[in-house]
């Protein structure tokens, strides 16, 4: 039986470019030119390749399985807030406890008329005449004294300063400051004129030289060095234990007594 060929009927496709071959379609492909030869085999339509599962192949694989990934994961964020933490504390501004004598750094100072300036170290120590006065210097040092206490300022070359604390105290008057304790040994944040120094408070029964009423004082001696010369400071107020903001020292008159001590301008300094 004889298969009927119509006009146009399709014979087959160009195996080069697929374009559809009719019944006497010549030795070369209308489209590409390629050489037909015999009849072509069809190109295949909407052919998908096979896909190689995702295991064969490792950059597609999972590198953790959902349980590492999770403590993996809780790892990092460990020790990320661990970063965190250390550089926030490091940061963090640190806390000085001040008692006595620590006024704070706040630039240069507005310096007082009235001051006494040592002729030997060139220090200076300013003070307010509504509370104390000049009653001796010297050289070295000078003696302050008024109705809320009184106040001692000496320098010595060298940088001793426990030997500059136990020469201050060695200096008081046994027969006027009497019965003399350690209150607080170690004195917080103590300072003379904005450098750091240390000293002692004490407690004392205080005999005044030409007779009076005694009365229990704090006596507060400290000192520091510039690293040319030591200056030591010794202040003598009316105690007060009863107040918890003036313990451990107990000055009733601090602030007063304070103001030197903060207002003493070392060489250099403004």
């Amino acid at each position: 039986m004889t298969v009927p060929v119509y006009p146009g009927a399709i014979a087959g496709y160009c195996g080069r470019c697929g374009t559809p071959l009719n019944v006497g379609h010549g030795a070369f492909c209308r489209t590409c030119g390629n050489r037909l030869g015999t009849q072509q085999p069809a190109v295949a339509v909407n052919y998908s390749y096979p896909v190689v599962p995702s295991a064969s192949v490792p950059a597609a694989q999972h590198k953790l399985g959902h349980a590492r990934f999770v403590i993996f994961a809780a790892l990092v964020l460990g020790v990320l807030v661990g970063a965190i933490t250390a550089v926030t504390v490091s940061l963090k501004p640190s806390i000085t406890y001040c008692r006595f004598s620590c006024g704070p750094d706040v630039g240069p100072r507005l310096l007082a008329s009235t001051h006494y300036k040592s002729s030997q170290f060139g220090y200076r120590v300013e003070y307010d005449t509504r509370a104390f006065s000049i009653s001796n210097q010297t050289a070295t040092g000078m003696e302050l004294s008024g109705n809320y206490g009184a106040m001692v300022f000496n320098a010595t070359a060298g940088q001793d300063v426990s030997g500059a604390i136990t020469k201050a105290v060695n200096s008081i008057n046994t027969s006027t400051f009497q019965n003399m304790k350690v209150l607080c040994s170690g004195i917080p944040g103590a300072e003379i004129g904005f450098v750091a120094g240390t000293g002692e408070t004490f407690t004392a029964d205080y005999d005044p030289p030409g007779g009076g009423t005694s009365r229990v004082v704090s006596v507060a001696v400290m000192a520091a060095t510039n690293g040319t010369f030591t200056l030591s400071a010794i202040a003598i107020g009316a105690q007060d234990l009863t107040s918890p903001d003036l313990l451990p020292f107990g000055f009733a008159d601090g602030q007063i007594l304070d103001y030197p001590l903060t207002n003493t301008v070392w060489p250099g300094q403004q």
